[in-house]
C-alpha cells in the first residue's frame, strides 16, 4: 500500500519540485473525519476518508482511538531512520482557507497586527499593552466547532495530552475546546500518563497526543542531524516499551494507535537568505493599516504573504519575478487557491482577509525573509512550511496495539 499511495501522490501533486496537499485523498485535514467514522459518526465534513484504511487494518471492537502527532517528523526521515537502524486541520478537519490559519505569523485585520497564531500575541512586542487593553478573546483565532466539541454532543470523552509550555496557550484554549487537556513535562511522562489513562478510564475515548521535541531539534540542529536521530530513537524506544508492551491486554485489543505527523522538515542555510527589506519598490507597494504604515510579510521564510495594494498587484509580481525568479516562484493568492493549495470548501472570510494577495514560494532548500526588528536575522537550520518533498510528505502508521504487541 504504501508504493501505491507514495506513487499515486506524485503523480497528481507533484508539479517540477512542488509536492501540493492531496486535500482529497491523502492529508492529514482528514484525520479528524476519519476518526469520526470510526467512532460510527456521520458528519458534514467535506473531506473524504484516507483510502484504503479498513481494508489494510484490522478496525473491529475499537472503543479507543489514539493520534500520536509526533510533530516535525517527515515521511524520508523516518526511512532514513531505518535503513539507520517515524495543529489547527487536525482538531477541525477543516482545511487552511476555510479555518483561516495557515502560518505560525499572520496578519488579522482586527486587531489590526500581524499575531502570533501560537501564542496570540502581536509579532511586535511593543503593541503587546496595547493588545492587553483590548482585551482581544482568542476566539479571533477561530470561532467553530472542533472534533472534541462533536465527540462531547456523542458522549464520548476526549483528552488532549501535551508538553506544558503548550497546554496553557490561547491556541490550545480554541483547538481543543470540548476536550481535557493534561500537561507533561516530557516525552516519558506524557507517553506514561497516556496508558495509564487509556487503562483506567471506562467506555469510548479520543486521545490526541502531540510530542514537539523533534520539531525543536530540528530547527536548532537540522533535520538530519545526530541530536534529531537520537531524539527519534528515544521515542521509538518509549512508544514500544512504555506504551504498547506494557499496555494491558484488554486496553490493547480495543485501542487504535495512529502515528503521523503535522509536517516535515528541510535542512536550510540561513545566512543566505534573501531579505524583502532591499527592495524599497516592494514596501512602497504594501498595504497600510490604520495606523498608516505598511503591512509587512507575514507567513515563514518558506512560504512569505504579501498585502500589496490592488493597484501595484501587477507590478510588483513583476518585480519580485525579475528579482527572485530563480529562487522562487511568485503567485497570486487567487491563482493560488485556483490550484488548491489552501484546501477544498469556500475560502472564509477570515482566510481572504489575513492571507493578502501574493504568495513568494521559495525553490528547493532556498528562504526568503523580511528583518522586522533591525538586526533580528532568521537563524534557524532547519526549517519547514514549503512544498518540498521533505516538507511535505509525512508517515501515516496504523494498528491495533494488540497487534502490534503479537508481531
Amino acid at each position: 500500500m504504501f508504493n501505491e499511495v507514495l506513487e499515486t501522490i506524485k503523480k497528481n501533486k507533484k508539479q517540477g519540485t512542488f509536492f501540493y496537499p492531496f486535500y482529497t485523498k491523502y492529508c492529514i485535514s482528514n484525520l479528524p473525519d476519519l476518526i469520526l467514522h470510526l467512532f460510527n459518526i456521520k458528519t458534514q465534513m467535506q473531506a473524504t476518508k484516507i483510502k484504503g484504511f479498513h481494508k489494510k487494518i484490522e478496525i473491529s471492537n475499537i472503543n479507543k482511538i489514539v493520534l500520536f502527532i509526533l510533530d516535525g517528523l517527515g515521511l524520508n526521515q523516518l526511512l532514513y531512520h531505518k535503513k539507520d537502524r517515524i495543529f489547527f486541520d487536525l482538531n477541525t478537519g477543516l482545511t487552511p482557507q476555510e479555518h483561516g490559519l495557515f502560518e505560525y505569523f499572520i496578519y488579522m485585520k482586527k486587531p489590526d497586527m500581524i499575531i502570533n497564531t501560537l501564542l496570540f500575541e502581536p509579532m511586535n512586542l511593543d503593541y503587546k499593552k496595547f493588545f492587553r487593553q483590548k482585551n482581544y478573546s482568542s476566539d479571533l483565532l477561530y470561532k467553530g466547532d472542533t472534533i472534541y466539541d462533536i465527540l462531547n454532543k456523542h458522549e464520548i470523552k476526549s483528552f488532549g495530552h501535551m508538553y506544558i509550555r503548550d497546554a496553557y496557550s490561547s491556541c490550545s484554549k480554541v483547538f481543543f475546546k470540548g476536550s481535557t487537556i493534561i500537561p507533561s513535562l516530557k516525552s516519558s511522562d506524557l507517553i506514561i500518563t497516556l496508558r495509564k489513562k487509556i487503562e483506567k478510564t471506562k467506555g469510548p475515548t479520543y486521545h490526541f497526543a502531540h510530542l514537539g521535541n523533534l520539531d525543536t531539534i530540528a530547527h536548532q540542529y537540522g533535520p538530519q542531524s545526530e541530536e534529531y536521530f537520537t531524539e527519534l530513537s528515544q521515542i521509538v524506544s518509549l512508544l514500544k516499551n512504555s506504551f504498547i508492551y506494557k499496555m494491558d491486554k484488554k486496553s490493547s485489543k480495543e485501542t487504535l494507535i495512529i502515528i503521523t505527523s503535522d509536517h516535515g522538515g528541510l535542512g536550510v542555510l540561513p545566512d543566505k537568505t534573501t531579505y524583502l527589506n532591499k527592495y524599497p519598490e516592494l514596501i512602497r507597494n504594501l498595504q497600510l493599516n490604520k495606523r498608516g504604515t505598511p503591512i509587512l510579510p507575514t507567513g515563514s521564510p518558506r512560504d512569505i504573504f504579501l498585502h500589496v495594494k490592488q493597484e501595484k498587484l501587477s507590478e510588483t509580481q513583476k518585480i519580485l519575478t525579475q528579482s527572485l525568479g530563480e529562487k522562487a516562484e511568485i503567485m497570486e493568492i487567487t491563482t493560488a487557491i485556483k490550484k488548491g493549495l489552501f484546501g477544498i470548501g469556500n475560502p472564509s472570510k477570515e482566510f481572504l482577509e489575513r492571507v493578502g494577495n501574493l504568495l513568494i514560494l521559495p525553490y528547493d532548500n532556498e528562504t526568503i525573509w523580511f528583518e522586522h526588528f533591525k538586526g533580528l536575522k532568521f537563524g534557524s537550520i532547519g526549517h519547514h512550511g514549503g512544498l518540498n518533498e521533505n516538507e511535505m510528505l509525512v508517515p501515516f502508521l496504523g494498528s491495533k496495539i494488540y497487534d502490534l504487541k503479537n508481531n
